[in-house]
C-alpha cells in the first residue's frame, strides 16, 4: 500500500514538471510587425502622452524596401515608413542607403540593416 502511494505521488511529480515544462515554451508573444503594441498605453499615468517611436532598438526595425535614386534622393521603406538621407528612424538617423543595406546613426554608432528576402 505504501508503494502504491509512493508511486502515485512520484507520478504526479512526473507529470506537473512535464506540464510546466511544456507551458514554458508556449507563452504567448506578441508579434508587432514593426507597429506599436497596442496594448501599450497612450497616455501616461501622469497624463503625459507616450512616444514609443523613440525607444526602438535595431532590432525593432525592418528594412522592406530600397529604391536608389541620383545623389542624395534614394528612398528606403523601414516600417512602413519612406525615409530618406538624415531621416529620423526613433532615435535612429538613416546615413546612408545601398542597393540592399540601409546604415543608421545612433549616437556614435553605425548599425546596418539588411533588406528582407522574400522566400
Amino acid at each position: 500500500m505504501r508503494f502504491m502511494k509512493f508511486t502515485i505521488i512520484v507520478c504526479c511529480l512526473i507529470v506537473m514538471t512535464v506540464n510546466a515544462t511544456f507551458a514554458e515554451e508556449d507563452i504567448l508573444k506578441y508579434d508587432d510587425q514593426g507597429k506599436r503594441d497596442p496594448m501599450l498605453p497612450l497616455v501616461s499615468t501622469e497624463g503625459i502622452i507616450e512616444n514609443y517611436d523613440d525607444s526602438l532598438s535595431i532590432s525593432d526595425l525592418s528594412l522592406e524596401g530600397v529604391m536608389l535614386g541620383d545623389g542624395d534622393s534614394s528612398l528606403a521603406i523601414i516600417n512602413g515608413k519612406i525615409v530618406k538621407l538624415k531621416d529620423k528612424v526613433g532615435d535612429f538617423v538613416v546615413h546612408e542607403i545601398k542597393r540592399e543595406k540601409v546604415y543608421l546613426i545612433k549616437g556614435n554608432k553605425i548599425f546596418e540593416l539588411q533588406l528582407k528576402k522574400e522566400d
